[in-house]
């Protein structure tokens, strides 16, 4: 169901509370909102967001960030919507500090390398450069991918009973809306 933004604000608490939802399918942990350099951002609240795993399994951390702009919407007269200018979300074992898989995408910053990617820590040598350094071409990747990700292939204890719903839901809703077509 589409949420008319009518002020600027309307539509910066609207980008807030939709990825609130899938963040809370991991933790109590909440974005807030900043700044970083002159662009507003939605940074998770905690450092590392603790991640328990099932099991035996180590727990993992989480961080994310996300920079954006609040302009007109000139698909519906009046209305105001976000858009997104970068993102940054990082999964780490709780015990290091090396990422484990970093999903990036800040063009702003790196105008050199302006695709999403995605950094991986594998020791491969034989490939004659280390992963946790190569840019690994992605699409773009929406923060509900990476909640779904966590909880589906990684063991991570879901907060949320109904957490497929709520991601499915909220994914779609981002697809939907999205000015980039939907091709997270």
């Amino acid at each position: 169901m589409r949420e008319p933004a009518k002020t600027p604000s309307a539509a910066r608490k609207r980008y807030a509370h939709f990825l609130q939802l899938a963040l809370s399918c991991l933790t109590t942990a909440i974005w807030t909102f900043g700044e970083i350099d002159e662009y507003s951002a939605l940074v998770t609240s905690d450092d590392r967001i603790r991640l328990k795993r099932e099991g035996d399994l180590p727990n993992l951390t989480l961080e994310g960030t996300q920079l954006f702009e609040i302009v007109p919407d000139d698909r519906f007269d009046g209305e105001y919507r976000t858009h997104t200018l970068a993102y940054v979300y990082t999964l780490r074992y709780e015990a290091d500090d090396d990422e484990l898989i970093s999903w990036h995408w800040h063009p702003l910053t790196t105008p050199d390398r302006p695709y999403p990617h995605l950094h991986v820590a594998i020791d491969a040598p034989d490939l004659g450069t280390a992963l946790s350094k190569a840019h690994i071409p992605t699409g773009r990747v929406s923060f509900e991918s990476v909640v779904r990700f966590c909880l589906s292939d990684l063991a991570v204890e879901a907060r949320e009973n109904d957490w497929i719903d709520i991601i499915g839901d909220t994914e779609a809703r981002f697809r939907k809306f999205s000015s980039w077509g939907g091709n997270a």
